[in-house]
C-alpha cells in the first residue's frame, strides 16, 4: 500500500511539472475542426449565396484522393468543383498547378472571399489548397475530416500556410 501511495505522489508530481512547464495545451474549441464543421453560423457572413449553398451541401463529405464527388473528394478536387459550379471557372486538378492560375497576394490582409490558400504540408512543397471565406476562416477537404471549415489561426495551418492568391480572369 505504501508503494502505491509513493507511485501516486510521483505521478501527480510529474503531471504537475508537465503542466507548469507548458507541455499541456488548452484546446481552443473555437478553432476545433469538429466545432467549425458542425457550426454553420460561420457561413452567415459569406456574400456569395451560391458559394454558401455549395459549402453547406458538401460539409462532411469524406476525403478521397484523386476524386471530387460527394462520395469523396480531395482538396484540389473540391476547389476545382466549387470554382466550376459557383464561379463558372475551370481550374486544374492539382494544388501545385492551381497556384499558376492566381495572382499571388502580398499580405493576408488582402484576402477576400473566394481567394485560394496554398499550404506546404508534404515535403515542403505545395500540397494542399483551400478557399478563403472571411475572418481567417476557410473551407477545404482535409484528409482527416473531409470537407470542413477551418481557421488560419489553427497552429497546423499557421505553420504550413505558404501563399494566397486571387484566381485570374474570374467573371
Amino acid at each position: 500500500m505504501h508503494k502505491l501511495k509513493y507511485i501516486y505522489i510521483l505521478f501527480i508530481s510529474l503531471f504537475s511539472l508537465l503542466v507548469i512547464s507548458g507541455f499541456s495545451k488548452e484546446i481552443d474549441l473555437k478553432y476545433h475542426p469538429k466545432y467549425l464543421k458542425d457550426n454553420q453560423d460561420y457561413l452567415d457572413g459569406i456574400q456569395n449565396e451560391a458559394l454558401q449553398q455549395k459549402i453547406i451541401e458538401w460539409l462532411g463529405t469524406p476525403y478521397k484522393g484523386g476524386s471530387n464527388t460527394k462520395l469523396g473528394t480531395d482538396c484540389s478536387g473540391f476547389v476545382q468543383m466549387i470554382f466550376r459550379e459557383v464561379y463558372n471557372k475551370d481550374l486544374l486538378h492539382s494544388s501545385r498547378e492551381m497556384i499558376k492560375e492566381v495572382n499571388v497576394l502580398k499580405k493576408k490582409s488582402e484576402l477576400q472571399e473566394g481567394d485560394l490558400l496554398f499550404f506546404k504540408t508534404f515535403h515542403h512543397r505545395i500540397s494542399h489548397v483551400g478557399i478563403y471565406l472571411r475572418d481567417g476562416l476557410f473551407v477545404h477537404a482535409s484528409t482527416s475530416n473531409g470537407v470542413e471549415i477551418a481557421s488560419l489561426s489553427m497552429p497546423y495551418y499557421k505553420k504550413t500556410f505558404f501563399k494566397a492568391g486571387r484566381v485570374m480572369d474570374l467573371n
